[in-house]
């Protein structure tokens, strides 16, 4: 990864399921996917994994994005939203 962004390179991590992944890999991606769907964990948990990574990317002033990915209900877009994501994707 660190010849990747050495170049240029951006990456977006996917499957990201703890905050501590979020911030392991912060200086080396654009874009975070936090996976909010197709879980056993419950909404409030998948919005608190949002909460979480947008804490820690403030508190360490990072500017990557974040993805909420694979909704399993366009419903939940709304939460995400709520949560700090900036994108969200849908099966």
């Amino acid at each position: 990864m660190q010849d990747a962004d050495g170049e240029g390179i951006k990456i977006n991590m996917t499957l990201c399921c703890l905050p501590n992944q979020a911030l392991l890999i912060a200086k080396a991606v654009r874009a975070i996917a936090a996976v909010v769907g197709r879980s056993t964990t419950s909404a409030r948990t998948a919005w608190q994994l949002i909460r979480d990574i947008k804490t820690i990317y403030t508190n360490y002033k990072l500017q990557d994005r974040i993805l909420a990915a694979s909704f399993a209900a366009s419903a939940a877009r709304g939460g995400a939203a709520l949560a700090g994501a900036h994108v969200g994707t849908l099966p």
